[in-house]
C-alpha cells in the first residue's frame, strides 16, 4: 500500500499580505485539500525566493494549518456569505481540533490546532484569518488590487469605497472557492465499484462517508 497522501492546493485563491516592502517579507493564506479533506494553510512569514534559505522548504515555526471536513467548512462559508451582506465590525469563528503530536508521535490527546475567523472591520472590509497561540496573527483582506484594477460605477465614477470593493471581491472569491471545494469533494468521495456489462445492470455507486474514513489530518 502506498504511504503517499494526495494534496491539492488552490494557488490562484491565495491571499498575500506584505509586511516590509524593502525586505519583501510577506504572509500567505492558502486553501488546500489533504487526503480528501479541506484545510487552510497560513505562512505567517515568508521571504522572496532570492532571499530565502534554500535548505528549508518549509519553516514550520511560522506555519499554521486549520483542518476541516467539507460540511463544517460549508457552514463557515455560509457564514461568510452572510457577513458579506451584514453589519460592519462583526466576525464569526470556529476552533479546529486535531490530535496532539509530541516529538513527531501522534498522541490520543485532542487539542485546538487553529482558530478560523471570518469578519468585517469598521470600514466594511471583509477578512479571513487562521490563528494559533504563539504565532503571528494576520488578517487577510478580501479586496481587489488597487494597483492593477480600477472599478467604475454606472456614472463612470471610480469606486473608491473600501467596503464596496471588498464586497465585490468577496462575492466572487466565495463563489470560486465553493465551486472548487465542491468539485474536489465529488472527485474524492465518489467512486464506482463492481462495474459489470450493461446487460447485467449491476453498476453500483458507493459514496464514502466521514464515518468510513480516517480523516488523515
Amino acid at each position: 500500500m502506498s504511504d503517499t497522501v494526495k494534496f491539492v492546493k488552490f494557488n490562484t485563491l491565495s491571499l498575500r499580505k506584505t509586511f516590509d516592502t524593502e525586505t519583501g517579507e510577506y504572509a500567505l493564506f492558502s486553501w488546500g485539500i489533504r487526503a480528501g479533506y479541506p484545510r487552510i494553510i497560513v505562512y505567517t512569514s515568508n521571504m522572496p525566493w532570492d532571499k530565502r534559505d534554500a535548505s528549508k522548504k518549509f519553516d514550520y515555526n511560522t506555519m499554521i494549518t486549520a483542518p476541516f471536513d467539507h460540511i463544517t467548512l460549508g457552514i463557515m462559508l455560509d457564514k461568510l456569505r452572510k457577513i458579506i451582506r451584514g453589519d460592519k465590525d462583526s466576525k464569526e469563528s470556529v476552533d479546529c481540533y486535531n490530535a496532539k503530536f509530541e516529538n513527531g508521535v501522534k498522541t490520543n490527546q485532542v487539542v485546538v490546532q487553529a482558530r478560523f475567523t471570518i469578519g468585517k472591520d469598521k470600514d466594511g472590509v471583509i477578512y479571513l484569518a487562521a490563528t494559533t497561540d504563539g504565532k503571528r496573527k494576520v488578517k487577510f483582506e478580501l479586496a481587489p488590487s488597487d494597483t492593477w484594477f480600477k472599478f467604475y460605477d454606472k456614472n463612470n465614477d471610480q469606486v473608491t469605497d473600501k467596503g464596496i470593493l471588498s464586497m465585490l471581491y468577496a462575492d466572487s472569491y466565495l463563489n470560486k472557492l465553493t465551486k472548487l471545494m465542491d468539485a474536489e469533494m465529488v472527485k474524492d468521495f465518489t467512486q464506482i465499484n463492481n462495474i459489470e456489462p450493461k446487460t447485467k445492470q449491476t453498476v453500483s455507486n458507493t459514496v464514502k462517508t466521514t464515518g468510513d474514513l480516517d480523516l488523515g489530518i
